[in-house]
């Protein structure tokens, strides 16, 4: 899905030029698969360290809630390490859009690179009385670093709501959740290594970092719409 992502201080025909297109659809490869170099998957939602707090607080969650038996989003710190996860990456004009596959847990994600990330909570509108604060994927703020064919897309997001989870045992976050993606093409752009930092001084007794590698594949997203309890 993406010719290239333009930096907000570049023109279209310079990024093309000096950082890498990751136009395409890509698919999470299996743990049990290892990569030449030894490069494998490592780490999951399901590992982080939790504050004393957080811990007792994940105790009384009813694992009945969790968003992932609702057809609702996970947030992309679950989503990413999905088993069989498929996302396309497409550019827009100072943007990149990252459409899942399996639309109802991942939705579309919007990174931004011509703003900084907006201030304070922001309520979302919804169907709810209350519209929530924050967004189900956050405020997404991507950037390069380096250049060339080794440069490394960074997303960095905020602003979350309070209704994803860290994981399937009902870890919560708080509004200070801060996810830090990075993405770098490897292998001549076969393959995807992507980094999830997780920062939450709240919920998190230290930040908490998994790997995933995604494979390019010569296929289109299709509908994948999942059924509550399914």
């Amino acid at each position: 899905m993406a010719a290239c992502v333009l930096p907000c201080s570049a023109s279209l025909a310079n990024a093309q030029q000096t950082t890498p297109n990751l136009s395409g659809v890509y698919q999470s490869i299996p743990n049990s698969v290892t990569l030449p170099g030894g490069l494998k998957n490592s780490g999951s939602p399901g590992e982080i360290w939790l504050t004393p707090a957080a811990a007792a607080q994940m105790k009384t969650i009813d694992l009945k809630d969790d968003p992932s038996r609702h057809c609702t989003p996970v947030g992309q710190f679950r989503m990413m390490a999905r088993e069989g996860v498929k996302v396309e990456f497409a550019p827009v004009k100072g943007m990149l859009v990252m459409l899942y596959e399996d639309v109802s847990h991942g939705l579309m994600r919007e990174v931004y690179f011509n703003r900084e990330h907006l201030s304070g909570p922001v309520a979302v509108a919804d169907s709810n009385t209350e519209a929530p604060k924050g967004y189900w994927f956050g405020d997404n703020i991507g950037r390069w670093e380096g250049s060339g064919e080794n440069a490394t897309l960074v997303i960095d997001s905020r602003n979350f709501n309070s209704r994803t989870w860290l994981n399937d045992k009902g870890a919560q976050h708080s509004e200070s959740l801060h996810l830090v993606e990075r993405i770098r093409p490897i292998m001549g752009g076969k393959y995807l290594e992507y980094k999830m930092t997780a920062e939450d001084p709240e919920a998190l007794a230290k930040p908490y970092t998994y790997t995933r590698y995604f494979e390019k594949v010569n296929a289109e997203i299709q509908e994948n719409v999942c059924r509550e309890d399914e």
